[in-house]
């Protein structure tokens, strides 16, 4: 348990010229002391934004790095979002296309970037989580009662596969 007062608290503008008006999941991943990066999908505008996030300034606040669009290819209604803990990759639940996008998150990665990975066989992938070594993906299915392990491949999580176990 965590207890925040709030005086701490703080709104970020997301300030894109897309829009923001259906911002949903978010993922959060440490980069060092005090700085964070933040990843928000945003549902209708079919976009994942990125931002980074620093310790407070003189005044209080978080250092805010501002938007940029990170991702929008393939993208149809994104409404989950995990980042593995190693960083290297991003996973993203599909709701249009009821798959789980997998992205290599290097300095390469533009919006127009395609998935390197696919993961089918959810009918609504939802909530997302990687194990502590990145090699397992967990993918809560909102249409059924049903969570969807994936393992990943020798080559990571490039490619397209299936859920090696389903737990009700």
């Amino acid at each position: 348990v965590h207890r925040v007062s709030s005086c701490s608290l703080q709104t970020l503008a997301l300030g894109l010229a897309e829009g923001t008006s259906s911002p949903g999941s978010v993922a959060l991943r440490p980069l060092g002391p005090g700085r964070h990066e933040l990843i928000v999908c945003h549902h209708y505008v079919n976009l994942l934004s990125h931002h980074l996030i620093g310790e407070h300034d003189a005044g209080g606040r978080h250092w805010y790095s501002g938007s940029a669009i990170l991702l929008r290819q393939d993208l149809d209604v994104p409404d989950g979002v995990a980042l593995s803990p190693d960083g290297y990759w991003i996973a993203i639940s599909n709701h249009g296309t009821a798959e789980v996008l997998i992205y290599e998150n290097t300095s390469d990665l533009t919006p127009k970037s395609p998935p390197v990975g696919v993961l089918q066989g959810t009918h609504y992938p939802h909530g997302l989580c990687f194990t502590p070594d990145s090699r397992i993906l967990l993918v809560a299915d909102a249409g059924q009662p049903l969570l969807h392990l994936f393992h990943a491949g020798s080559q990571g999580w490039r490619g397209p596969r299936q859920a090696s176990e389903r737990l009700q």
